[in-house]
């Protein structure tokens, strides 16, 4: 089997117009052509920060072939997506050199930026919304790079839509606006009952007094006492709990896939020390994102413990409203 080549650098427009209009058409052949952003991050040359490469490619939808790549640190300008275009014409991975009939994008501003040098070349461009092909190609070259090295995605979730996660990211911009870790102490956990909603009450404590703010909600009280008053190793500590939690840190420190969901949607970030995490640990097992009815447990107490400092930090019923409705809930301190 041959190598797989590497297409070359094609020539600055107008010569490169020159040398495709010599290349055969093929009318029964068409691309497939996108801008991604690479679904991980790359160490920064000398040590500088991490990045996530943009990677723009061109397919064949025909042939399922992948014909020209180039990967840049920062967005590719038009003339730099141009130029890939160009590549896959004169000097494809796979192939002999042709034009195609028809090259499709994902976006009304990728066809801006190729449309008019493909017309000029008897080329036609069309924005298609069904990308599939290119999907599989962008799928299969950015496996090496593997994934997130945490926890799955809020927007991987079963049953989770992608309103029910900004909620999510909105109410934990409030929670850490409020910054309830200033005042609350944090061995002393908040009680929380929603009366027939909840059939047995759940323990908040908020965290971050010494850093890494956010809050853990269980549903054992007597687990809850024994992590806090018993000493032990976080390794100790980590195999014995059982809870869902609300943490922040930086963009790296995210799931990539919530993290361009919350670029495309503008789900809020008030800090770029708090993009928020949601959590579920279980005992023995490797943290993952929350199950739908985890995490309406955990807005919820992000929510109610959020409105609870606001009121002074005093025994109280309050309202708080999800998506699926309006949930009445009571708070107060216990003692351990």
């Amino acid at each position: 089997m041959s190598k797989r080549k590497k297409s070359k650098s094609a020539p600055p427009w107008p010569e490169s117009k020159i040398l495709i209009e010599r290349l055969p058409l093929d009318t029964d052949d068409s691309w497939q052509a996108a801008i991604r952003r690479l679904p991980a991050w790359v160490e920064g040359e000398n040590g500088g920060d991490p990045y996530r490469p943009w990677l723009s490619l061109v397919t064949s939808r025909t042939r399922g072939w992948i014909l020209a790549q180039r990967m840049k640190k920062d967005f590719p300008s038009s003339e730099s997506f141009w130029e890939v275009i160009a590549e896959a014409m004169l000097s494809p991975i796979r192939g002999r050199p042709h034009r195609p009939a028809l090259v499709e994008v994902g976006s009304g501003e990728l066809r801006e930026a190729i449309a008019l040098r493909l017309g000029a070349l008897g080329v036609g461009c069309a924005v298609q919304d069904d990308i599939t092909a290119m999907d599989r190609s962008f799928e299969a070259l950015t496996m090496p790079f593997g994934r997130d090295s945490g926890f799955s995605a809020l927007v991987d979730v079963r049953g989770l839509s992608t309103d029910r996660a900004g909620r999510f990211f909105e109410a934990a911009a409030r929670f850490y606006e409020a910054a309830p870790w200033e005042f609350a102490p944090s061995d002393a956990p908040i009680r929380l009952e929603c009366p027939g909603e909840w059939s047995k009450p759940f323990f908040v404590v908020v965290i971050g007094q010494a850093g890494c703010p956010g809050l853990c909600v269980y549903d054992d009280l007597d687990l809850l006492r024994s992590i806090i008053l018993e000493a032990g190793s976080c390794e100790e500590v980590a195999a014995r709990t059982s809870a869902v939690s609300l943490t922040y840190g930086e963009a790296v420190e995210i799931p990539v896939r919530d993290l361009d969901a919350a670029e495309r949607y503008g789900w809020p970030v008030v800090d770029a020390e708090a993009y928020p995490s949601a959590m579920r640990m279980l005992p023995g097992r490797p943290p993952r994102a929350p199950e739908p009815h985890e995490l309406e447990v955990l807005e919820t107490c992000i929510r109610a413990v959020t409105e609870y400092f606001a009121r002074g930090a005093q025994p109280a019923a309050l309202t708080v409203h999800l998506a699926s409705g309006p949930r009445t809930v009571s708070l107060r301190w216990v003692e351990l």
